[in-house]
């Protein structure tokens, strides 16, 4: 999860030790067994981003290299060089502009449709940067606790969507909503994963051990809605009244908070050394001449222009029977404690703020515009909170990152379904909202058809194109009703 929620910031910590570590190959030594130790590390230098100055240093052991210090309570100057490191990291933060436009449109009364469009466009960048700024603070605290505010402020903006709606009494728009961030990801980004890697890949591997985790997971997470959606729909309101489908839908709430922080304490905890373990493994048979290879000039060029996206990693690959360098890297955190706090407030307000409008107009939009309000909650609001992760994790497919990107689409999914669904229940409750976990049938239907074509197509832990062509049409199909559907 560390590794997912760093990838998706797009960001590089400007603060980066660079190492390498040699790993045995495919034919020797057991199970992904190490062949030595030793690594030549850089110590990095200045502030430019994208690890600027990087000078290299002579042969030391990775253990014997005392830690970066650790950026103060307080530093102002620092925290605003790295604050606009992050700012200018990507041209998704050139859409910030829509801010003020969408106070503007708001404020002199431009129309609902360009108050929802700019207030939806500058959710875009605002998450982007919350997940830079979120990973950075998660960096100061280790695997376990970073992992935990990571989870929490990951899908931030999908939560303040939610509260927004559910202030308003949209619940419809809630439930669709966070289904279509679970369809969007499991199945769109995924795909799109699949299919870009197969393009240049013909075939990646992932480890089936994290892979059985999430749709596990998100298995019991469509349990969890289809027992008060079948009831409600079942039995009359004399057997089973609506108070009882309330009731029961944040017992279940709780039990599906409680499994999910079982997941984290698996993952980060007691089984952190075996999933880190057989995704190394998995990513080192991804690497085999058999798997590995370009598929056509076109893939061997697309798999090039991806490597180059980064330029902070290197790819040493062995030849014959010798061993392969991998590099590490050191991250340390860039932006001071009180001023990741005071920027999360800031971004925090901003999202609630551009949420609110986009919540408000709704309604509105869909009746100027004919697009139905389930479209609209189902395909176009995930985009918002979920377009910097979708790029991340097609980029790290290309570069045969397939472990990250799957832990990425997967991840996000688990993260709605077994985190932010039953957030949004009870946070309804403390506001008095009767809001349950009952979805509509087709709704339901198509949630628990997904995650069973999704687990189809990743339980051997390896993805080919073809795969995400089917996934990406599964969307298509899933999509085109809530097209045509009318308020």
């Amino acid at each position: 999860m560390r590794e997912s929620m760093r990838a998706s910031s797009g960001y590089l910590s400007p603060r980066v030790l660079s190492g390498k570590r040699r790993t045995g190959s495919l034919g020797g030594g057991g199970r992904g067994s190490s062949t030595g130790d030793g690594a030549s590390l850089a110590s990095a230098t200045g502030d430019a981003p994208n690890g600027g100055g990087v000078a290299a240093a002579a042969p030391l052991s990775a253990s014997s290299v005392a830690p970066p210090p650790l950026p103060g309570l307080i530093d102002p100057v620092g925290d605003v060089r790295a604050l606009s490191d992050m700012l200018f990291s990507s041209y998704f933060n050139f859409l910030l502009i829509c801010v003020p436009l969408g106070w503007a449109a708001e404020f002199f009364g431009w129309g609902a449709v360009p108050v929802f469009l700019f207030s939806f466009t500058s959710l875009i960048p605002l998450a982007l940067v919350l997940g830079m700024l979120t990973e950075d603070l998660a960096l100061r605290y280790g695997d376990t606790i970073g992992g935990l505010i990571n989870a929490t402020f990951g899908n931030l903006t999908e939560f303040l969507v939610c509260l927004s709606a559910l202030r308003r009494g949209l619940f419809q728009v809630v439930s669709l909503s966070l289904v279509g961030s679970i369809l969007s990801n499991m199945l769109f980004v995924l795909g799109c994963c699949y299919l870009v890697g197969g393009v240049i890949y013909a075939e990646q591997r992932f480890s089936t051990l994290a892979n059985k985790a999430f749709c596990s997971l998100l298995f019991m997470a469509c349990i969890a809605l289809l027992i008060p959606t079948t009831i409600s729909m079942l039995y009359s309101k004399q057997v089973v009244p609506p108070a009882s489908v309330l009731a029961l839908s944040r017992a279940t709430a709780v039990v599906m908070l409680g499994l999910y922080f079982c997941y984290l304490y698996f993952t980060l905890g007691t089984h952190s050394a075996m999933v880190v373990e057989d995704a190394r493994v998995s990513a080192l048979a991804a690497r085999a001449p058999s798997v590995a290879q370009p598929v056509g000039e076109g893939g061997a060029a697309f798999a090039a222009a991806a490597d180059n996206h980064d330029d902070n990693t290197h790819h040493h690959h062995h030849d014959g029977g010798e061993d392969e360098e991998e590099e590490e890297e050191i991250e340390v955190p860039t932006v001071s404690l009180l001023g990741a706090m005071a920027s999360l407030v800031v971004l925090t307000v901003l999202i609630s703020v551009a949420s609110e409008a986009l919540t408000g107009t709704i309604e509105s939009v869909a009746v100027k515009t004919g697009i139905s309000t389930a479209f609209i909650s189902v395909i176009i609001l995930p985009i918002a909170g979920n377009a910097a992760e979708h790029l991340t994790a097609v980029v790290v497919a290309a570069k045969g990152k397939m472990d990250l990107a799957q832990s990425i689409a997967l991840g996000s999914s688990l993260q709605i379904a077994m985190l932010a669904l039953p957030f949004a229940v009870l946070a309804a409750w403390t506001m008095g909202r009767p809001y349950s976990l009952a979805l509509d049938p087709f709704s339901a239907l198509v949630l628990f058809l997904s995650v069973t074509h999704a687990y189809a197509t990743s339980a051997d832990g390896a993805s080919n194109w073809l795969l995400g062509v089917q996934l990406i049409g599964t969307y298509v199909l899933i999509a085109l009703p809530f097209l045509y559907m009318r308020d």
